[in-house]
């Protein structure tokens, strides 16, 4: 299992499992090294024909913990380009997960839960979580579905 540490302060673990889809991670890593390539080539790479997982579902593919590595490195790229401005993206995670629970009427366990499975994105914050609370909306109405 390899790890890796999201621009949110989460770290991920994942198992690239296939030679195919270690070598398409091989390969973003480079671009994202790459100034030449610039961002929406990136993101093409991303979701292009060429990445193994583009076969899952969405829902899938949303907690699929190598292509949370995808969007992290895809936001790397925007970073070092000066498209991505992290304290205006972390201003917007403003609930506790004490509150978010409160929000989904369920325990802060099971919020953590989601965040760990990845079914809800947090930022990580002074040792706790943050989340946006247009996610934890989401979250709640694909809940009642």
């Amino acid at each position: 299992m390899e790890k890796h540490e999201l621009l949110s302060g989460r770290t991920i673990e994942f198992d690239l499992g296939t030679k195919e889809l270690a070598g398409f991670v091989a390969s973003a890593r480079e671009q994202l090294k790459d100034p030449k390539v610039k961002s929406p080539q990136f993101m093409a790479l991303v979701l292009g024909p060429d990445n193994p997982l583009r076969e899952k579902k969405k829902d899938a593919l949303r907690r699929d913990p190598v292509y949370l590595l995808l969007l992290d490195l895809f936001d790397r790229k925007r970073l070092m380009e000066g498209k991505l401005n992290l304290d205006n993206t972390m201003a917007r995670y403003t609930m506790t997960v004490k509150e978010a629970a409160a929000e989904l009427g369920m325990a802060p366990s099971s919020v953590r839960r989601a965040i760990s499975s990845n079914r809800l994105g947090a930022w990580r914050f002074k040792g706790g979580f943050r989340l946006s609370p247009e996610q934890v909306e989401t979250y709640k109405n694909n809940m009642s579905r």
